[in-house]
């Protein structure tokens, strides 16, 4: 994977994500990704201390204004362009199922990621665009904090979206499956104290499983 914008290359997509300024384009190449941070440990704050934590909370986080491609082949080079890219056919899979063994109807999940993805301060200039998103279990466990935010167990399976004043992340070209919550949005979970009003384009979100509301989306906002 690469940054479109210089000519670093990483095997991890979270190192490209910490890596990226405000404004970044990175492109993903095809192939099926692991969150490796427990991101709580790493991105816990100041206000609420670092929480020793399990392996089910690694996942991958955004948390600035960067455009997240995913859908290019596996001989992508950094000056490739954006012509090559093709999401059906490239599949770019972000999965929270760590021992890759989950079966048809969810069985072998006590070990998968509680959300695959986490956006913070999700504004629209944050895009989400050519992925599988998948294997994602919001279960038994406890809330953690992000830069003082906390977040939400048993929501959120795939995506766990917040912004304080405005969640509108735009997510697009992207199919949301086979993710699993005790509570609410087990494919996308969408929550802002203000207007959630997030672009959703070329969605596809099936099956996923909520216990409370909202299986494929939840969506929040005063």
């Amino acid at each position: 994977m690469t940054d479109l914008n210089g000519s670093t290359a990483f095997k991890n997509i979270q190192q490209a994500i910490d890596a990226s300024e405000k404004g970044d384009t990175i492109k993903s190449a095809e192939g099926t990704y692991h969150p490796t941070q427990k991101i709580a440990e790493v991105y816990g704050g100041s206000t609420h201390p670092a929480t020793p934590t399990g392996d089910r909370h690694r996942s991958f986080l955004l948390k600035k204004d960067i455009r997240l491609f995913g859908g290019f082949p596996s001989t992508v080079t950094d000056d490739a362009t954006m012509d090559i890219r093709d999401w059906e056919r490239y599949q770019t899979i972000l999965s929270g199922d760590f021992n890759e063994d989950d079966g048809d109807n969810f069985e072998n999940t006590d070990e998968n990621a509680l959300h695959v993805v986490v956006m913070l301060n999700a504004t629209p200039g944050m895009m989400l665009d050519g992925f599988s998103i998948m294997g994602g279990g919001g279960t038994d466990s406890f809330n953690v904090f992000i830069y003082g935010i906390p977040i939400d167990h048993e929501c959120g399976g795939g995506i766990y979206a917040f912004s304080d004043i405005l969640s509108s992340s735009v997510i697009s070209n992207a199919v949301i499956r086979n993710n699993k919550v005790e509570g609410d949005g087990a494919g996308f979970f969408n929550y802002s104290n203000g207007i959630a009003s997030p672009p959703l384009i070329k969605e596809i979100m099936l099956p996923n499983v909520a216990k409370i509301s909202g299986c494929a989306i939840y969506n929040y906002g005063r």
